[in-house]
């Protein structure tokens, strides 16, 4: 009954789009909880040359400073003292270990910056509204704007001057500001957003320690009478439900955290990645401040996803872009892009383009100018990415250390050797049953196969929320693309079905090996031929929490946008969306991975030929697949009898691993072997009276 709940729910939705390019619609952003515990910077200095000089500064070491301003209004205006900035320092109840206290904030953990320690501004719109307990119960409900005016500001003589400051934020329609007066307070002719929306989506949060950076040598270089006013002012929803009239709806949630301000002058050479909109075909889209290209497979459905974990069979040559702005004081010229690629911790080459000739203070300059050439992974390893920039006064030298492990302009990746997925292993937040419905709902990802090779998928890998509880289900199908909402002909190509238990959530994934019925076996082949121009192969998790008993969440990777790769089914709306509106990033790489055939097996389509050689094989078991990334699978045909005896030892004769099968009329039985470490072990399996022994190599 289930299986037949998400075909009857994509009839329903009305969608038969052949070989076409899909477009799904946006949802209407919601009220979600952050889940994550990873967090990505999306804008950041690369580099700069020559000395920052600090001209002024606050650090909130004594507190608010006494000749500072703080106000606070409702969402239409009215002075409303509930309303105001909140100050945490060392000896403050809360104190600076916490962040927001409201209800649906998220972990409640404070900012990172410098000077944390001694203190910082928050501004908790979540608790104003919710008060920790519920919508409308706070005691400045219904929408606020809080206002922070420093002190005077003398910068005469200062003509090039940055504003930085450490910001911590999370937003459900709310805006940042900082606006600026040259006239000691009187007004603020000019203002600058912080964290815009091509920036900063719906339900996304910054890292902890974003190092806000903005050039305002035009508004305020030169002036001696200069007042900074900081603004976080509450939203009217905006959306497919707006206008809204729903008098239970919020104007303005979770929270903006504030600390390390400071105006300094403008170095000379100074180079920044930046988001940017631009105009395509199809209208204005945000181009990240810099992207991954894949260059095999093309696709109708808008160029090949983001694959951050992909096969040694299934690697594609990439290639790297970015939008550049000339952030520093002096001309640049000879500006190029330049992506250090690691392996291992060891350098591996370093690949880049033509340089633009010249780019003034200021210039932003769009990935158009900035794309390398192309890149091909020949061997399987850990790898980061690294983007630099150099131009006639800056090498690659002094772009800053060489140590890549927590730079904010690095990108993780894995080539291995059976685990394909399109997340980055970041787990930003989670969606499911929560968001989507209590039962039905299904969140997609669509995988390309390289055109030409032939692959075989053996297990879908869920990565699970702690929001999850065990006793929840899922069920996992496969579907060629043009059977999945398409108007094909063609069913799941294999399908399964999992209650998940406590273990798999507190390991955070769950792995569901599949059973393919016109094959009688555990392997799905995926071919690309002529006659299917769109090589690709859907994956579908359907979720069921027994009307809300038993919460399903997968977990979600916000490091690129991924609009046509994923999608997620709204059981309550019968409907299928591309993400959330507002430029969300809730759903974007969800961990829905596969493991695929082996880069040593020939995967030509007679089942699964990955098994190592036996030792000896009294029983005739087929075992897969292996190596295994944790999920094995025994078939045991025809032999049953009413149990068997397994048990896997390493090579010095340990045994590491026990269990019982039953094995009365039941032909396969599966087992998790996710505890073991990577290695080779011997299987040995009684039954009957009769033994085998075979090898098995544990690799994840």
């Amino acid at each position: 009954m289930r299986r037949n709940y998400l075909i009857a729910a994509a009839l329903f939705s009305g969608l038969a789009f052949a070989q076409q390019p899909v477009q799904f619609p946006e949802m209407d952003a919601t009220i979600s909880v952050q889940d994550g515990d990873d967090m990505l910077k999306r804008e950041f200095p690369v580099v700069t040359k020559g000395a920052e000089t600090t001209i002024w500064s606050e650090d909130f070491a004594n507190g608010v400073p006494s000749n500072w301003t703080s106000l606070g209004f409702t969402r239409a205006g009215t002075p409303n003292p509930n309303a105001q900035w909140e100050y945490r320092g060392p000896s403050t109840n809360p104190d600076t270990s916490t962040g927001s206290r409201g209800l649906l904030a998220g972990a409640g953990l404070p900012i990172n910056s410098p000077t944390r320690a001694n203190g910082f501004m928050i501004y908790d719109s979540d608790f104003k509204e919710t008060a920790g307990t519920g919508i409308g119960n706070g005691n400045a409900a219904g929408g606020h704007i809080g206002v922070l005016i420093t002190d005077t500001i003398d910068l005469t003589g200062e003509n090039e001057v940055m504003l930085e400051m450490y910001s911590y934020a999370r937003l459900f329609n709310s805006r940042l500001y900082v606006a600026f007066s040259t006239n000691g307070g009187a007004t603020f002719p000019d203002t600058i957003e912080i964290h815009p929306s091509s920036d900063l989506g719906v339900n996304t949060a910054t890292p902890r320690d974003f190092r806000v950076l903005r050039d305002v040598s035009s508004i305020i270089g030169g002036q001696s009478n200069v007042r900074m006013s900081i603004i976080f002012r509450a939203e009217e929803r905006t959306g497919a439900l707006s206008p809204n009239t729903d008098p239970s709806s919020v104007w303005g949630l979770y929270f903006w955290m504030v600390d390390d301000i400071s105006l300094k002058a403008l170095p000379s050479t100074f180079f920044t990645f930046e988001n940017t909109e631009v105009t395509t075909g199809t209208g204005t889209v945000t181009a990240p401040s810099y992207d991954i290209l894949n260059d095999n497979p093309p696709t109708s459905w808008g160029g090949p996803g983001h694959y951050g974990i992909t096969t040694l069979r299934e690697a594609r040559s990439i290639a790297f872009d970015a939008n550049i702005r000339n952030f520093g004081a002096s001309p640049q010229s000879n500006v190029a892009l330049a992506v250090e690629i690691w392996r291992n911790g060891v350098l591996d080459t370093i690949v880049s383009h033509t340089p633009v000739p010249i780019m003034t203070p200021g210039e932003l300059r769009t990935f158009a100018d900035f794309t390398t050439d192309f890149w091909t992974p020949t061997q399987k390893g850990e790898y980061q990415f690294v983007y630099k920039v150099t131009s006639d006064s800056l090498t690659l030298a002094n772009n800053g250390g060489n140590t890549v492990a927590f730079r904010p302009d690095t990108i993780p990746f894995l080539i291995n050797d059976q685990v394909w997925g399109m997340d980055y292993r970041r787990f930003f937040n989670g969606l499911g049953t929560g968001q989507l419905g209590a039962d039905g709902s299904a969140i997609a990802a669509r995988y390309e196969i390289k055109e030409g090779e032939f692959d075989q998928m053996y297990t879908a890998r869920v990565g699970l929320s702690g929001v999850t509880e065990p006793g929840a289900e899922i069920e996992v199908e496969v579907f060629k693309v043009e059977d999945f909402l398409t108007g094909g002909t063609g069913g799941a190509v294999a399908f399964a079905f999992k209650t998940i238990t406590q273990a798999e959530i507190d390991n955070g994934f769950t792995d569901v090996a599949f059973f393919d019925p016109a094959l009688g076996s555990g392997q799905i082949d995926m071919a690309w031929t002529p006659q299917q121009p769109d090589s690709a192969y859907w994956v579908v998790v359907t979720m069921f929490s027994s009307q809300g008993n038993f919460p399903v969440s997968i977990r979600n990777d916000q490091t690129f946008q991924n609009t046509t790769q994923s999608l997620m089914f709204n059981s309550t709306q019968g409907s299928w969306f591309n993400g959330y509106a507002g430029g969300s990033r809730s759903l974007a790489q969800p961990h829905i991975r596969m493991i695929a055939c082996s880069s040593t097996d020939p995967c030509d389509g007679t089942g699964p030929t990955n098994t190592i050689t036996e030792v000896s094989d009294e029983l005739g078991i087929k075992y897969y697949p292996n190596p295994t990334s944790g999920v094995m699978i025994l078939d045991f045909g025809a032999k049953h009898g009413e149990f068997a005896n397994i048990h896997i030892t390493d090579m010095s004769g340990k045994v590491v691993h026990a269990e019982r099968a039953n094995t009365n009329n039941i032909s396969q039985h599966q087992m998790n072997l996710s505890n073991l470490s990577n290695g080779l072990y011997l299987l040995n399996v009684e039954m009957g009276g009769k033994k085998s022994t075979y090898k098995v190599t544990v690799e994840k």
